[in-house]
């Protein structure tokens, strides 16, 4: 997989998780729980699509957190990073 930007990402997460009242830039401002709620399937679901359209396995123990704390826009950023760490 080639290397992509957060942006990128960041759009990819809000095409994948249709959510069209909110902007890309909402969904970047957005925690998982906002968007999501509570449903833990739910982050996993956004893991799959991920790894699905990126054509790799994300590392759980480092998005852990992020998923847990983080916004939309530091997912794709940590994403992103271990994109460009995989040589992508």
């Amino acid at each position: 997989m080639a290397s992509m930007t957060a942006e990128e990402i960041l759009k990819l997460l809000h095409t994948e998780l249709a959510r069209p009242e909110l902007t890309v830039e909402a969904l970047g401002a957005s925690t998982p729980r906002e968007v999501l709620g509570d449903d833990s399937l739910d982050y996993i679901e956004v893991v799959a699509v991920l790894e699905e359209k990126l054509g790799i396995e994300l590392d759980l123990q480092r998005l852990g957190p992020v998923l847990a704390r983080g916004t939309f826009a530091e997912l794709a950023t940590e994403v992103s990073r271990g994109l460009a760490a995989q040589g992508g």
